[in-house]
């Protein structure tokens, strides 16, 4: 078997955002209890309408969060094991995105002590660029499981 050595890196990238995103659908999963109706009920970002929204009624708030870990499962471990690979990509980016847009870093001093909330890029959105970079060299066709799949 020959690889593309280049797209190594790329193939170490989406398995570590992959870990990020299994950790976390997992973590949420396993603790008992967890919801994120304060994270949604306390947004200070555009959608916050939305989210105050869905934290008013628990059938929707149960959606939420089961939804929520699920797709932090899926994503992770599809992007661990390089399994379509930009429908994991695009989703997580969109999940990203979802809770840049929930706390958007605007806040009113360059010396935020929020770990992680930033002046206008917070780690949501590094994550999501890493992700779509990613994405876009496509590592899973030599790296991964899709490699199976690809007939050349």
């Amino acid at each position: 078997m020959n690889h593309n050595k280049s797209l190594l890196p790329y193939a170490f990238l989406r398995v570590a955002i992959g870990w990020l995103f299994l950790h976390e659908g997992i973590n949420k999963l396993l603790t008992e209890g967890w919801t994120s109706k304060m994270y949604l009920a306390k947004s200070t970002g555009p959608l916050k309408g939305i989210f105050e929204w869905l934290t008013e009624d628990p059938t929707w708030m149960n959606i939420t969060d089961y939804t929520l870990s699920i797709l932090l499962v899926a994503v992770g471990a599809t992007l661990m094991i390089g399994l379509v690979e930009r429908i994991s990509a695009i989703t997580g980016i969109v999940l990203l995105i979802l809770f840049y847009l929930a706390y958007p870093p605007l806040g009113d001093s360059i010396n935020s002590h929020a770990e992680g909330n930033y002046l206008l890029i917070d780690k949501n959105l590094i994550i999501a660029l890493a992700l779509y970079v990613s994405m876009r060299a496509n590592s899973a066709k030599e790296y991964g499981m899709q490699r199976l799949l690809i007939r050349k």
